[in-house]
């Protein structure tokens, strides 16, 4: 398999786990993006879409896999909706944990 992950851009010593994966020949692009104020460890992508409509162009994927329908996910559909590509979206924020937390 061959994957492209387009992902908000963190910090040097920050990078996002999937960074270093080594089963999967992956291509990460990164967006630039700014802290979540008063949550450090979310990021919020900017609003790349020329750069997200690139990937589709120059990577050519099969299919779109959008897993949050925030800013990148949107910008995901809707480039890949250009495109003609199918995609998939899926949304994983487990919200009854992060209930009990607050």
């Amino acid at each position: 398999w061959e994957v492209a992950v387009v992902a908000p851009r963190y910090p040097t010593d920050r990078d996002p786990a999937f960074a270093s994966e080594g089963a999967l020949d992956v291509r990460l692009v990164t967006v630039p993006s700014t802290v979540l104020p008063s949550y450090p460890d979310i990021r919020l992508a900017a609003p790349a879409l020329g750069r997200v409509q690139a990937v589709m162009r120059d990577f050519a994927p099969d299919l779109v896999h959008c897993e949050t329908e925030f800013m990148l996910g949107r910008l995901g559909q809707a480039a890949a909706a250009r495109a003609g590509i199918p995609m998939v979206t899926s949304y994983h924020t487990d919200w009854s944990r992060y209930t009990v937390a607050y």
